[in-house]
């Protein structure tokens, strides 16, 4: 094997999580229905996009609302709540858990997400 380290995405690589963070920004900002389709369609688009910057877009440039560290905030909790338990219980991508057993201690392996350090760290020890 020639890899030195091997990196691998958290979300739809190790765990089927991706939906979950689809129905996160819908529960989220269900109370803007005639934009919600806009915010959906911006939120897909910027996959690879902090889910704070996708905050502040959708809530000036969207919601035409001024955007605060404080309502970003507001809008993270809202967000990790309902993701939370629903990404400790969701399935593990097949093969995921076979091809990690198979790489344990013959390369290192990193984890890479856009979700926020804390948060990861929380859902990866309740998924043991």
């Amino acid at each position: 094997m020639s890899e030195k380290v091997i990196a691998l995405d958290f979300d739809g690589v190790i765990v089927e999580s991706v939906g979950i963070k689809d129905q996160a920004f819908e529960e989220v900002f269900k109370q803007y229905p005639e934009q919600l389709a806009q915010i959906m369609e911006y939120h897909r688009s910027h996959n690879a996009t902090i889910r704070y910057d996708k905050f502040k877009y959708i809530t000036e440039t969207i919601l035409h609302q001024p955007y605060s560290e404080t309502i970003g905030q507001k809008l993270g909790e809202e967000f990790s709540r309902y993701i939370f338990k629903k990404i400790v219980a969701c399935p593990s991508v097949p093969g995921a858990k076979e091809f990690l057993e198979y790489f344990y201690g013959k390369r290192p392996l990193y984890l890479i997400s856009m979700t926020p350090e804390e948060e990861l760290m929380r859902i990866l020890q309740a998924r043991h």
